[in-house]
């Protein structure tokens, strides 16, 4: 049966004391109606926080995809640098079949917070959390925890999904980003949009060392080669030299770029600008030059396009191999549905935690005006 969207799309506003008992309201009312059976639907409960007016729109557009693969209450946090009070909206969003019958409706309550009353928000969030399922926090800008939300929640947040791509602006941040994850894991599950869109391009690189000859080709990697968009280092490219490292067992330096030691010697790593137009903000090749029998051999993976990456050995044919780019809320929507620590992630995190002090990874983003 083919279903279409059907959107309550005006906001009711809402006393702050008032939100459980409105929304009782609301869905007496809708039951009432007559027209369709309604069906509330929840399997968590979901907030989104929004630090600025660009991301609460990506929250609009995104959230039918998400409540179509997690339905559940959604609590939609905007911060906004002025205002006196907090604001509250509930609203319902419904899907329906193109030829009637019942609609499965989710609930949604809007929270408008000036940045001064940021301090309240857990009072006001707690409250509202539905009771025995799980609580899951997707804050893709920093999670700033001297504003006091998320460490005042972390006790009641089964899992915390960033994006380190947003806000990360170079290798030092990267690291304390590492340690702040490994200092909060004990607490609540974390996951990184950023290192989960790495997938394919784990699998590429994998390829080449599936061969008979892989381990002498592993432990003599000399040089690293990254061309990416926008150029030079990039939480993507890290969160990639990260994981070689880690599953190589190279060495990593203190010290305020990527520094690794191999089995053959110190890796030389460069980020440069893809020479023709890349797909996106995304990574276009990674090069790996490693010696064999005497003679370096390059590796070379190239996405071709949005669909294939081509991944070709200097002394052998080229193997094309299918796999996708996907979008922030497909990327959102698969995490969401993950149940199990990603403790290849955690590694990783605890490996780039050596490299320098800790420092708060959200310093650089605020001093930048966030």
């Amino acid at each position: 049966m083919t279903e279409t969207p059907h959107w309550e799309t005006d906001g009711i506003p809402t006393p702050l004391p008032q939100i459980e008992s409105a929304l009782d309201e609301f869905w007496r009312n809708q039951a009432q109606d007559g027209e369709r059976a309604v069906l509330r639907s929840a399997m968590s409960t979901l907030i989104l926080v929004a630090t600025g007016v660009p991301r609460y729109q990506s929250f609009l557009q995104s959230l039918p995809e998400l409540i179509r693969q997690r339905p559940g209450r959604i609590i939609l946090i905007r911060l906004q640098p002025t205002g006196e009070t907090v604001e509250a909206f509930i609203s319902a969003h419904c899907r329906v079949s193109s030829q009637g019958g019942k609609q499965l409706c989710c609930e949604q309550i809007t929270l408008h917070c000036p940045s001064a009353l940021t301090t309240k928000l857990p009072g006001i969030v707690s409250p509202l959390l539905l009771p025995d399922l799980p609580v899951l926090l997707w804050w893709p800008d920093a999670p700033q925890a001297g504003v006091g939300i998320f460490s005042s929640l972390c006790s009641t947040i089964d899992r915390l999904i960033i994006q380190s791509g947003a806000w990360i602006a170079g290798w030092r941040d990267l690291c304390s980003l590492a340690q702040w994850i490994v200092r909060h894991q004990p607490q609540v599950r974390i996951m990184d949009l950023t290192w989960a869109s790495l997938t394919g391009w784990r699998e590429a690189l994998a390829q080449f060392f599936d061969a008979k000859e892989g381990v002498v080709l592993l432990h003599g990697i000399e040089r690293i080669e990254i061309q990416a968009a926008p150029a030079g280092f990039s939480p993507a490219v890290g969160w990639l030299l990260a994981w070689l490292a880690t599953v190589l067992q190279w060495r990593l330096h203190v010290h305020t770029q990527p520094y690794f030691t191999g089995p053959a010697g110190p890796i030389h790593t460069s980020f440069t600008a893809p020479v023709a137009k890349a797909v996106g903000n995304s990574l276009v090749t990674v090069t790996l030059y490693t010696r064999y029998e005497g003679k370096t051999v390059r590796l070379h993976a190239r996405r071709i396009n949005p669909l294939e990456i081509e991944c070709r050995r200097s002394d052998e044919a080229a193997a094309i191999l299918q796999i996708p780019l996907r979008t922030e809320t497909d990327l959102l929507g698969q995490e969401l549905d993950v149940a199990c620590e990603d403790e290849l992630f955690i590694r990783i995190s605890r490996f780039l935690a050596q490299a320098v002090p800790l420092q708060d990874p959200t310093a650089a983003f605020r001093d930048r005006g966030a």
